[in-house]
């Protein structure tokens, strides 16, 4: 097993600790693109755990396909919205996150009901190649 399978770890604990923080502070100040980026961070750090699952006991279609949809789709898209809210009138990112939500939600959906090829599957790290 190669040391670099072993940094999601690590990038898990870094993430639970800023989306901590930035929970904390959306708490304080309710302002729409904190909560966004806070569960951006949070998606990113599902995503870094289920790798580390993966580097410590192994690969599943399910942990794959988990590892797909959190830290793919839903990693970086929330903070994406987070920058939006920050960026534009509050109206024009509503209607943008409900085209853009639901884009996602299909393509969630599509992973997990999308047939795999068991051979791609590695045992050691996750790899969108099984989705057939």
């Amino acid at each position: 097993m190669n040391t670099i399978h072993y940094v999601p770890i690590l990038t898990t604990i870094l993430s639970a600790a800023f989306a901590y923080s930035l929970y904390r502070r959306w708490t304080i100040r309710h302002a729409p693109h904190l909560w966004w980026w806070a569960f951006g961070i949070t998606t990113y750090g599902i995503g870094t755990a289920v790798e580390s699952t993966i580097t410590l006991f192994g690969n599943t279609i399910f942990l794959t396909k988990l590892w797909y949809i959190s830290g793919a789709l839903l990693g970086g898209y929330p903070l994406a919205q987070g920058s939006l809210y920050l960026s534009w009138p509050r109206k024009m990112a509503n209607v943008l996150t409900v085209i853009s939500l639901t884009f996602v939600i299909v393509a969630s959906v599509l992973v997990v009901l999308s047939p795999v090829d068991v051979a791609a599957l590695e045992v050691t790290r996750p790899s969108g190649a099984i989705l057939a």
